[in-house]
């Protein structure tokens, strides 16, 4: 791997165990963008500070998060199956966080978040990585379609999280993408 990085223990689940200064680089890059447009589009939202917090949290979590999981090295990182179970068990945490910050949106958060946790498990556990690619694009697109005509009324910073959910898990993540090569 060119301009080899070795990662510090505690982000091994973000970069991998070695990565390169590119792939870091550019995962920040987005993480802080997108924290920016969440600022930018909550700013006329009446939010507890506290909930702002969180929400810059979640934008950055995920915002690096979708481009980290499309990474050589995290990807190699994640082989192991029994740590791709846990990341994908510990993404029930975000949407909990989604409704602490809009309560008001509890059932729409619930039903996008569980169909997106859903359908990234079992986009796991399908073996062959073409069929993998299809579903979670799929998974994703439909998903992304069906936040703008289903009737919940979300705000935007909001509509932005569900989506960039919809983007790492299912597709970016779930995806086996170093072996698509092989097949």
């Amino acid at each position: 791997m060119e301009n080899t990085v070795k990662i510090p223990t505690f982000l091994h689940e973000v970069h991998g165990k070695q990565s390169n200064w590119y792939d870091i680089i550019t995962t920040h890059v987005l993480a802080l963008l997108t924290v920016g447009a969440i600022v930018f589009l909550a700013s006329d939202l009446d939010l507890a500070p506290w909930k702002k917090w969180v929400l810059i949290a979640l934008a950055y979590d995920l915002g690096g998060g979708v481009l980290a999981n499309f990474t050589y090295a995290t990807k190699q990182f994640y082989r192991v199956e029994k740590r791709r179970i846990v990341f994908l068990s510990i993404h029930f945490l975000q949407p909990l966080f989604m409704c602490l910050v809009f309560p008001e949106h509890l059932v729409g958060i619930a039903i996008f978040s569980s169909f997106t946790v859903f359908s990234s498990f079992m986009i796991n556990a399908i073996k062959n990585p073409k069929k993998q690619l299809a579903t979670g694009a799929f998974t994703a697109l439909s998903g992304i379609i069906a936040l703008y005509i289903v009737p919940f009324e979300w705000n935007l910073p909001l509509l932005l999280l569900l989506i960039l959910f919809l983007l790492k898990l299912p597709l970016s993540f779930s995806v086996r993408w170093y072996s698509l090569n092989k097949n």
